[in-house]
């Protein structure tokens, strides 16, 4: 079968990030390759961690990594501008800081050149910074000064400027920045230790220390860490958040909550607080102040974490019907997420027409389930620290365009068009539906059957409704007309088109 249609694969990726500026890493030419290389992104973290000091709406590093790492672009980072423009009109910002630089040799007395520009996407404009020469010791210098320009370019005075205190010296800053491209958090943690004997005072570096040892678990160390951060580190409600992953951690869910909330009236990290109070809300019980919370949640991000969390929560409340909505409008964003298809398999198991509905997705999901033991749904926070885009893919577009091939009278290439959709999601209603309307031209009602009843499987509406009975008229299947009519009834008691095959069924 062709797969002319994978270009549908165009991700609109978390419409929750709303970053302004987007610094990339500086790519870095050496005589020796790898030297120098960690100056490129050590000149990306300065930049983008002053940028943010000073109330810019910036991209954070985590993020922009992580941004890199689902295209497979890594260390050292040479990424072309067009790549750099297309990736910041995906993800939401329309300023790009980028830049090069040029060293000399590899000792410390290497002589460095920092070519750097801007690029405003709105505005259709490119503008090259001053040329920035100096030495690998002075990097603080240099960075200061690129800092300057990058600020006057957005108007913003000298004197005005707020300067992120690092208190590192030039090996601690190499050590640190290195560690940001490791994704192995016990070789991270290795190398910040290193770091932290000669810079004890590097808020920075404590912190670094505090999530790395938070992740790995050891809850003593990173409170430790946590503590010696002082009043004045200027990422507060990253701090804030820190404390409250520490408490849920711990199991004081009420300190974790406490926490929380005061990030919630702040408004910061509206999407990761929201689903985080409503894990709290899950396990202290109040089931419908957690539902509020997930919803919110995603209300501002489609995420198939939160999402799974929803699920759990309506299943443990006995909306199990309710809970398969939900999971199917999930699938429909996270066609290839496991914990969703497992769940997804244990709904199917459990319907009356599963043989049926098992020839239409019998090809896409794992072994059914055949017990009454439902997959076990864990948990999960959301963290700003350790962060992973996924995969979102809108299918909107894709279901408006089909319908209007299908509208237009193209039949035969409609079925085409939609056996290749089906291959990349099987889990869209609307091309279930049409694929029963076109069996039913062609007069093949039992497969017409399958597909209506895996759309009506997959979204309970009234049009759906409404294809199988015509079906089940057709068929002159009068048991199964009499029950789904009853069942149409029951969720749209006032549809008159549904009330006139009533009298079929008698």
């Amino acid at each position: 079968m062709k797969k002319i249609f994978f270009i549908i694969f165009i991700f609109f990726l978390y419409s929750f990030i709303s970053a302004k500026i987007i610094v990339f890493p500086f790519k870095a030419n050496s005589p020796e390759k790898k030297t120098h290389q960690w100056l490129g992104k050590a000149i990306s973290f300065y930049l983008t961690t002053s940028l943010q000091l000073n109330s810019f709406e910036t991209l954070s590093d985590n993020k922009v990594k992580s941004i890199l790492d689902l295209k497979n672009i890594n260390f050292p980072y040479n990424i072309t501008k067009a790549s750099k423009i297309k990736l910041a009109m995906d993800f939401g910002a329309n300023i790009i800081v980028g830049g090069e630089i040029i060293s000399s040799n590899v000792d410390n007395q290497s002589f460095l050149e920092v070519n750097s520009y801007i690029i405003d996407l709105k505005k259709y404009t490119q503008r090259y910074l001053p040329l920035i020469k100096g030495h690998v010791k002075d990097l603080f210098k240099i960075q200061k000064e690129l800092l300057n320009y990058v600020l006057k370019y957005f108007n913003k005075n000298e004197n005005e400027v707020f300067y992120p205190e690092l208190n590192l010296n030039n090996h601690g800053y190499e050590i640190f920045i290195k560690s940001y491209l490791l994704d192995d958090i016990s070789h991270k943690v290795k190398l910040l230790e290193k770091a932290y004997k000669s810079n004890l005072y590097s808020d920075f570096l404590n912190f670094e220390l505090s999530k790395c040892y938070l992740n790995q678990g050891e809850l003593g160390k990173s409170e430790i860490f946590l503590g010696k951060i002082s009043n004045k580190f200027v990422f507060k409600y990253e701090k804030i958040f820190l404390i409250a992953l520490l408490y849920y951690y711990k199991r004081d869910l009420k300190g974790a909550n406490v926490e929380f909330k005061k990030l919630s009236k702040e408004n910061q990290f509206d999407f990761e607080v929201n689903n985080n109070l409503g894990v709290l809300c899950f396990k202290e019980k109040k089931y419908e102040s957690a539902e509020k919370h997930f919803i919110y949640s995603l209300n501002l991000s489609k995420d198939s974490i939160v999402y799974l969390n929803y699920i759990k929560l309506l299943l443990i409340t006995k909306y199990k019907e309710r809970a398969s909505e939900v999971l199917n409008s999930a699938l429909f964003y996270f066609p290839v997420e496991k914990k969703l298809i497992d769940l997804f398999s244990y709904f199917l198991s459990k319907n009356d027409k599963k043989d049926l509905l098992f020839n239409v997705f019998g090809n896409y999901i794992p072994d059914i389930y055949m017990d009454d033991n439902e997959p076990d749904i864990p948990l999960n926070l959301k963290s700003i620290f350790y962060f992973e885009f996924e995969s979102n893919i809108n299918y909107s577009l894709e279901v408006s365009n089909i319908r209007n091939l299908y509208n237009s009278g193209n039949i035969e290439e409609t079925f085409e068009r939609l056996q290749d959709l089906l291959e990349v999601n099987p889990f869209v209603p609307e091309f279930h539906s049409l694929m029963s309307r076109i069996y039913f031209l062609r007069k093949q009602l039992y497969k017409a059957e399958m597909y209506a009843l895996s759309a009506l499987f997959l979204k309970k509406s009234e049009k759906n409704f409404l294809e199988l009975i015509k079906i089940y008229k057709s068929k002159k299947d009068k048991e199964d007309l009499i029950q789904v009519v009853s069942k149409a009834l029951e969720l749209f008691p006032g549809s008159e088109k549904i009330k006139k095959f009533t009298k079929f069924c008698k």
